[in-house]
């Protein structure tokens, strides 16, 4: 009863405390410098390299914390036909496809995409590896016709490129007029003390991560 006791004591004390360490923190991030991004295409070809082999171990917590995989699954498993998915990393939306989906897999990262390919032939039923194919290819200049795929994918790989706008434009092009983009990317939080979070973190994420 004493421990118990002095845990309700103590609950109200520590939130405040946290609460109160966030709003000082997300007052630095009013004043924050933009973050320093790194444009060299070699730079980020290193970056990506180191992190294929780890990068699902390292963001698992993070994703069930948040929830994404649910957010993945409802995502992709709308995707139909002939899909293209663009910054793809390490495959981790392979679970969520239908198997009667064709799929052609794409990254910027030789490392990234020999990950995921890898990650794909461990996929059961057997069947199910079969539908994927797997290329290099830059999501800011497609080597594909227009008018090319009935479902184009993208999931939080906006923040890792240079120009997203020109990604948007890629998957638009070379998506079919009747077709469908499927995308789930991260932002700014439309809450201030959050959003100002993000702000002092954002440089330490970038060299981290690659992303914004």
């Amino acid at each position: 009863m004493v421990f118990l006791k002095a845990g309700l004591y103590f609950l109200p004390y520590a939130a405040g405390v946290g609460s109160f360490f966030l709003w000082r923190k997300s007052r630095e991030g009013e004043n924050a410098p933009p973050v320093e991004l790194r444009t060299s295409l070699k730079d980020k070809k290193f970056l990506y390299q180191d992190l294929a082999g780890k990068y699902d171990a390292s963001i698992s917590a993070d994703e069930r914390l948040m929830l994404l995989g649910l957010m993945r699954y409802w995502l992709v498993s709308k995707a139909e036909g002939h899909v293209l998915e663009v910054a793809g990393g390490t495959g981790r939306n392979f679970k969520y496809y239908k198997p009667e989906c064709n799929v052609t897999f794409t990254d910027s990262s030789v490392a990234m995409v020999q990950t995921a390919q890898a990650k794909a032939n461990k996929l059961r039923p057997k069947e199910k590896a079969e539908i994927f194919k797997f290329e290099v290819q830059d999501a800011e200049n497609l080597k594909y016709p227009d008018n090319s795929f009935d479902t184009v994918v993208g999931t939080f790989g906006l923040c890792s490129v240079d120009h997203p706008e020109k990604q948007l434009k890629e998957m638009q092009r070379v998506c079919k007029a009747d077709g469908t983009i499927l995308l789930l990317e991260h932002g700014a939080s439309s809450f201030e003390v959050l959003r100002n979070l993000q702000a002092v973190y954002a440089q330490k994420h970038y060299d981290k991560w690659g992303c914004i």
